[in-house]
């Protein structure tokens, strides 16, 4: 997670295959999080730009049928 200051180093090891294969292991997990999120982020994004247009083409279709005067101040 962003600003998770327990995430932001990878943990040394003492300098043996075992421990360098943990650290190894710990980086893909962390990559694989990363991603996942991104990519749920990136979907959220999508949804929330295809709400935003729906809302944005429903006040101006409300606003060109409006027959209140004022509302062509707008």
């Amino acid at each position: 997670m962003v600003g998770d200051d327990r995430l932001s180093e990878i943990p040394t090891p003492a300098p043996t295959l075992e421990g360098l294969e943990q650290v190894v292991a710990l980086a893909e997990k962390r990559r694989r999080r990363a991603r996942k999120k991104m990519a749920a982020l990136e979907a959220e994004i999508i949804a929330a730009d295809a709400a935003h247009e729906r809302a944005v083409a429903a006040r101006t279709e409300w606003i060109a049928n409006s027959r209140d005067p004022q509302m062509m101040m707008f």
